[in-house]
């Protein structure tokens, strides 16, 4: 049965939008020489609420379906890693132009599933695009990890998760904007751990704008990153060989036939007095980066 409008003093006002949870994946991206790269993210989260994920591959949108993970996991995006060379048939390969993988991710509150969402590898494009998509894919990461970028991490906002016990008020708005423990973001840690990749930064031309005070220049900085993982406003990106952390402002992606390829962010530098600095990224890590 349609919803009716309601309508007073000459007003016409629409039926409010759902507000029911809805699970997407975002990202499937083949990264060279073999793995693939799964992000999602959730619309419509209950503030407090604390969701979990499973994770299966199949050959079909039909399945047979084999789960990813051991344990239920409470990221943002998985790296899956079982792939196996073009000589062995033990595991899908997937640099054949003709493969196809289908992915299932299943949300969980404790052990009940309240939402599932599938998407297929690289849907989008024909077996022509999808391989030229591949190569310009795999070329910009080669370039910016061997010439033009440097090693960088991620840090991604939460948007769902725990509250924080330290800065939440009982109406569960934020009271600290530089809260030690969340951030600002009223959830707690505020960010999902690192995803370490590498990016290009250079200087924007100097902008001039007027206000009352008169006459100002405003520097901005691009930072130029693989298609994967999926950044948005409010993410982090941290140069980690000096250290310096900057908050992303705008995101617009380079496209082949409406599919990304790579990311250009307009970046803003935080306050040295910023709490982002306390967030702990390892450069150590295994494998190294230098």
């Amino acid at each position: 049965m349609t919803t009716k409008l309601d309508v007073k003093a000459g007003i016409e006002h629409s039926p409010p939008k759902s507000g029911t949870l809805r699970v997407e994946i975002v990202r499937t991206t083949p990264i060279w020489p073999r793995s693939i790269f799964i992000q999602w993210v959730l619309r419509n989260p209950v503030k407090g609420t604390t969701y979990t994920f499973d994770l299966s591959r199949a050959g079909s949108g039909e399945g047979p379906w084999t789960k990813l993970n051991e344990t239920s996991l409470t990221d943002y995006c998985y790296l899956d890693e079982d792939f196996t060379a073009p000589t062995e048939q033990t595991s899908p390969e997937i640099l054949s132009l003709n493969t196809v993988i289908y992915y299932k991710l299943d949300v969980k509150v404790a052990t009940t599933v309240i939402a599932t969402t599938t998407k297929p590898n690289e849907a989008e494009l024909d077996r022509r695009r999808r391989g030229m998509r591949r190569k310009l894919v795999r070329d910009a990461y080669l370039y910016l990890k061997k010439i033009g970028g440097t090693e960088c991490a991620i840090l991604k906002r939460r948007y769902w998760g725990e509250p924080c016990t330290v800065c939440r008020t009982t109406t569960g708005q934020s009271v600290r904007s530089h809260c030690n423990a969340c951030h600002g973001t009223g959830l707690k840690l505020g960010y999902w751990s690192p995803v370490y990749t590498y990016a290009q930064r250079r200087s924007l031309p100097i902008q001039n704008t007027v206000d009352t005070s008169g006459k100002l220049e405003v520097t901005k900085t691009e930072a130029i990153l693989p298609v994967f993982p999926l950044v948005e406003p409010d993410d982090i990106v941290v140069f980690l060989r000096d250290n310096k952390r900057y908050r992303i402002e705008q995101v617009s992606p380079t496209q082949l036939n409406s599919v990304d390829v790579h990311q250009e962010a307009v970046v803003s530098e935080l306050a040295k007095s910023s709490t982002e600095y306390g967030i702990l990224v390892d450069p150590h890590a295994s494998p190294p980066w230098f």
